[in-house]
């Protein structure tokens, strides 16, 4: 987020990216969440890729002048994310959170990332009288510091823009990381150790944009027979696996720690066909995507400590094939051939 809070309460009025609100949107049975509806379509539908606010918990006067009243007990971001996909298509990317401002509690909403425009009503949405408020189809956006129902014209800019939208890979950046793997050797390899490099393999990447970006990237390396690949998760259960079966398990002064056996990674995800070794960052429950990038921003270490590589010391390069997947590559994911060097 390239602007704070503090900023936008201190020097921003309403606008089309900005709104402020004294209450929260009441989602109860005669509650609000209709006029939710119409905010969060409307800023998602304008044209500009900027984020756009809504803080909660402020009032905008007259004199452009914002008042802060703060909020008690705060709605949880998951009731107002599950209200927005229930009834807006396609998915809006935005998020509900609370920070302190001074002596009171303040809420906003940051609504980003939405360039598959137009976002639309996905059903009829009844008020509590029994009387229809919005209908299935509509959308709506912001034009200045007010929200109006689109037409032909605005439906067509939103059309025009995702023609025109501009595919992200060029903004991606892939760069090889190899580093010594200090590990030990299982007893069938200890007597090659003089002869065998142990590698750990990793990328970063940079979003060279000036836009975040949500990524799922994942690494192919074709097998070959001078060349063994394994995951660290696997590597370390063959280690503990033989240490549990070697006779010092019956030692009286065993360590405690060969009884506890090493935990799947969690993040990275290890698969092999006939061919490849494929390593796939996973994506958790609660998020969108496995990685998310700032603009002018970098991950580092992607896949961690998790991709081994053996070799013989006179195995000069690695090459993989990392594929990187996106909503904002409109033209399929970014694939691109990246060489490791075993000999630095």
């Amino acid at each position: 987020m390239s602007i704070s809070i503090d900023h936008i309460i201190r020097y921003e009025s309403e606008s089309s990216r900005f709104e402020f609100k004294k209450e929260e949107y009441f989602l109860g049975r005669d509650g609000k969440k209709h006029e939710l509806i119409k905010d969060i379509s409307a800023f998602a539908n304008h044209l500009s890729d900027d984020d756009k606010f809504i803080i909660v918990g402020v009032k905008n006067t007259l004199g452009n002048y914002n008042e802060v009243f703060g909020i008690q007990n705060p709605t949880d971001d998951a009731q107002y994310q599950q209200l927005i996909i229930d009834n807006i298509e396609p998915k809006v990317n935005f998020e509900y959170r609370t920070i302190k401002h001074k002596d009171y509690t303040i809420c906003y909403f940051r609504i980003f990332d939405n360039t598959n425009r137009p976002y639309l009503i996905k059903k009829d949405i009844i008020g509590p009288n029994g009387n229809k408020i919005i209908s299935y189809g509509d959308g709506f956006v912001r034009v200045g510091t007010s929200t109006k129902k689109m037409g032909r014209t605005e439906l067509d800019d939103s059309y025009n823009s995702i023609i025109n939208y501009i595919d992200r890979r060029n903004d991606i950046i892939i760069s090889p990381i190899i580093k010594e793997a200090n590990l030990d050797l299982p007893k069938a390899l200890s007597k090659f150790k003089e002869k065998l490099s142990l590698k750990h393999l990793d990328i970063s990447i940079t979003n060279n944009s000036h836009k975040s970006i949500n990524l799922n990237p994942e690494i192919r390396i074709k097998k070959k027979d001078d060349l063994s690949i394994i995951s660290s998760y696997k590597y370390h259960r063959m280690l503990y696996e033989e240490k549990i079966e070697s006779k010092s398990q019956y030692s009286l002064f065993q360590s405690p720690s060969l009884q506890i056996p090493p935990m799947p990674d969690m993040f990275v995800n290890f698969e092999e066909n006939e061919s490849e070794f494929i390593f796939q960052r996973n994506r958790m429950s609660h998020q969108t995507s496995a990685i998310r990038i700032d603009q002018k921003d970098s991950q580092t270490s992607v896949f961690g400590d998790s991709i081994i590589a053996f070799s013989g010391k006179g195995y000069n390069t690695i090459l993989c094939e990392v594929i990187i997947r996106s909503d904002e590559f409109v033209k399929g994911p970014l694939i691109q051939e990246v060489c490791f060097s075993t000999t630095q």
